[in-house]
């Protein structure tokens, strides 16, 4: 049994009612604008509980009850492509109901955090999300979508000043920041630039950890907040609405890797390939950083090491650039689209690369090279090299789908480990392959993005898609003094969240993949997300993939969300884009 972020709850409307007004605000444009002022203006001005979107076009406001009446409302809005409606908490959907108590924690801080519900949005701060400078800081947004599936996002606000194009920015809501309780207030005409912006850098990324199990850092990540939050609203709303989380069921649970030695293999079979690395990133600020790729690769001692200006025929080819947004930004020829087609070359980014290569070298270099041996397989071995395909035993072929810009891709594995890569362009064409043609028709009719649709020689086709819905620890974990990350530890406070595990709810078929239990490390950077296993044609043959992703040579010491041929299935739509 795991716990899902889905809740599960029940409002006591006549109370609701009885002690609340709602107003719901809608546009007779295509939506409001995110940057407007009346957004605010309910919370900031007329001090209503909350504010919360649903969609782009509406906005409920919830206030004490008898604290305003509609006509002093349309007063204060002073808009006419804006229209006001009184309602009743039953004609409300339950999770904009949710989110309308949710958010009116926003009057709740303590010394160290503050909630702030601004634009529509519920945001934690924290004194020690914020940089040294001050110029950026860090906040978590918590939410529910229309399933009931509550989600924590980490976000960024910057200082304007430090954008360079600020009239592409002037309908971004703007804000101060008070360091005294680290609160946000919007601020409508600022005097300055020096006001903050929900928007973060180029090359910055907001990162607060999923879970952490250290000490000092187990009530300074995204679960801890979420698990606050929840407590104090039970507290303070206990007589209006209930909620707990939903149980969900483990079938199977697969908790050890099938690559434990996958890196000594690596390089015994680079060791025979020559390597030339390759300084593309033009600014001498970067240098620093090349140079340490280049003493990684040397003290790895692996074949004959070069450091050409250009691309070296038949070598696997590390080039340090910046990554494609770089040059869209700003206006440079993009040396992705160059790249010649039939050469085994390795990116390594600035914007992705710089901390990393600071912080675990040693991830790095596994990395790469795991990556340039699986661009060798597909564009000269035609063949699965890092794991034997032919011990899972399958009878027949395995088919490997995905669209992306309206095209369909494929990767045929043969039970050897042998594979095809193919693809098509429009509906007026098709493969030779009738199954392949049956699961792009399943593409086409049902617009698969984001999808992956899968198939076997035998005739059975499914598709797995990415759900809202992931798994937490149990909230007693963080009552305890000490964590152990024993097997039994594990399975009391962390099912589902590590290992791979295969679940089964309402008649419906899910699985995740988080971080490997066995030798787990002390923290888990992201939540792993249920996937849903729809069964198009035959019977579903999930349980006979779950091994493939219980490989680390796609995702660094962890596993795999998709099975492992889907790996060479994005290298190859990336080469097919470059072209």
């Amino acid at each position: 049994m795991a716990i899902s972020n889905r809740l599960l709850v029940s409002f006591n409307h006549k109370l609701i009612n009885d002690n609340y007004s709602f107003f719901v605000i809608t546009t007779s444009e295509k939506y409001i604008n995110s940057g407007a002022y009346t957004l605010d203006k309910p919370t900031s001005i007329l001090k209503a509980e909350s504010a919360v979107f649903d969609g782009g076009r509406s906005l409920f406001v919830m206030f004490k009850k008898n604290l305003i009446t509609k006509t002093q409302l349309v007063e204060q809005i002073e808009d006419e492509k804006l229209s006001l409606k009184q309602v009743q908490s039953e004609e409300i959907k339950d999770y904009i109901l949710f989110r309308l108590f949710l958010f009116s924690l926003n009057n709740f801080n303590s010394d160290e955090i503050k909630f702030n519900n601004i634009t529509g949005r519920f945001y934690i701060t924290n004194n020690s999300w914020i940089t040294k400078n001050k110029n950026m800081f860090k906040a978590l947004n918590i939410n529910v979508d229309q399933n009931m599936n509550i989600i924590v996002e980490a976000t960024t606000f910057t200082r304007l000043s430090l954008f360079t194009n600020k009239k592409v920015l002037f309908d971004y809501p703007k804000y101060e920041f008070s360091n005294k309780n680290s609160s946000l207030k919007r601020v409508l005409y600022p005097e300055n630039d020096n006001v903050y912006i929900r928007k973060s850098l180029f090359g910055v990324k907001a990162e607060i950890p999923f879970f952490e199990f250290s000490p000092k850092k187990l009530k300074n990540n995204k679960v801890y907040y979420l698990y606050y939050v929840l407590k104090i609203m039970k507290l303070k709303f206990e007589a209006s609405l209930s909620f707990e989380f939903a149980n969900i069921d483990i079938v199977k649970t697969i908790g050890r890797s099938r690559d434990e030695h996958i890196d000594e293999y690596i390089k015994d079979v680079v060791n025979f390939k020559d390597i030339n690395i390759i300084n593309w990133s033009n600014s001498p600020e970067y240098e620093e950083y090349f140079q340490e790729i280049v003493a990684i690769f040397n003290e790895g001692k692996l074949g004959q090491l070069t450091c050409q200006k250009s691309i070296l025929n038949g070598a696997y080819n590390i080039i340090y650039l910046h990554d494609k947004d770089y040059y869209e930004q700003n206006k440079y020829n993009d040396p992705y689209k160059n790249f010649p087609q039939q050469e085994v070359i390795q990116h390594i980014t600035v914007e992705e690369s710089t901390d990393k290569i600071i912080s675990d070298n040693k991830a790095v270099y596994n990395t790469i090279l795991k990556e340039l041996l699986i661009k060798d397989d597909i564009i000269n071995k035609k063949s699965i090299s890092l794991d034997n395909w032919a011990s899972f035993g399958f009878s027949g072929d395995c088919y490997f789908g995905k669209e992306k810009d309206g095209v369909h891709y494929f990767m045929t594995v043969h039970k050897d480990g042998s594979f095809e890569l193919s693809h098509k362009s429009n509906d007026f064409s098709s493969f030779n392959d009738p199954i392949l043609n049956k699961c792009s028709d399943y593409l086409t009719d049902n617009k698969g993005k984001e999808k992956t649709v899968i198939a076997d020689s035998n005739g059975n086709v499914m598709v797995i898609s990415r759900t809202q819905s992931f798994t937490l620890p149990s909230e007693e974990i963080f009552d305890l003094e000490q964590i152990s990350r024993s097997k039994e530890s594990r399975e009391q406070y962390l099912s589902g969240v590590v290992d791979i595990n295969l679940y089964s709810q309402d008649g419906k078929t899910f699985y995740s993949a988080g971080i490997q239990g066995y030798g787990m490390q002390t923290s888990i950077p992201k939540a792993a997300h249920l996937y849903q296993v729809e069964t198009i044609e035959g019977k579903a043959f999930i349980e006979e993939l779950l091994e493939t992703m219980a490989v680390s040579f796609v995702k660094y010491k962890s596993f795999t969300v998709l099975p492992y041929p889907i790996k060479y299935l994005n290298e190859y739509i990336l080469m097919c884009e470059h072209k």
